[in-house]
């Protein structure tokens, strides 16, 4: 999509940009002082379509001019969601920022840094359940008797958890969590 802003609007959204010293991680972050997404990200409107753009896109369109159509995302070398710091940004892949993540040490997300995937009580932002529990699972359906929609709605998981936990798909990690019930 081409953008075209007007210099009104570049006006417009520079004054919404905090440029004291000191702002960031690193100290040399432009902060955007406009509205933010729920996940952090400064979000502003186009002047002239008005549509939704991520404060930081903007910044890197008026700075630099069309995001190439092979790069798609602008990335944030310092990390800092509302930064609009155009020497801080950079076009790049999913790929190139999921490389920067990881040499970063965010990689939080399910995986260590080396990306290996975390699985069991080490992958905390998605795991409801602890590695007892899932040893209880795989006996109760192991001993039969009850169906796995009963035994995700007596743990509060989706069925298909329960489908994964006993065949062994998911949670199958060192120190016995894909042990026999």
């Amino acid at each position: 999509m081409r953008h075209q802003f007007t210099p009104e609007w570049i006006r417009w959204f520079w004054d919404r940009v905090d440029t004291t010293p000191g702002l960031g991680p690193h100290g040399d972050c432009w902060e955007w002082r406009g509205g933010n997404t729920v996940k952090g990200y400064g979000v502003t409107t186009t002047g002239t379509r008005r549509q939704s753009i991520y404060a930081h896109r903007a910044a890197y369109l008026i700075f630099y001019g069309e995001i190439p159509d092979d790069l798609p995302l602008v990335c944030h070398s310092c990390d800092h969601r509302v930064c609009v710091n155009p020497w801080h940004l950079f076009a790049g892949t999913i790929a190139d920022n999921n490389r920067d993540m990881y040499a970063k040490g965010r990689a939080d997300e399910g995986r260590r840094i080396t990306g290996e995937k975390l699985r069991g009580r080490r992958s905390v932002h998605n795991t409801r359940l602890s590695d007892e529990q899932v040893r209880d699972i795989r006996r109760m359906y192991a001993r039969g008797g009850i169906t796995q929609r009963a035994i995700a709605a007596q743990f509060e998981v989706h069925p298909a958890t329960i489908c994964e936990i006993v065949q062994g798909k998911t949670r199958i990690a060192a120190g016995g969590m894909n042990e026999a019930p």
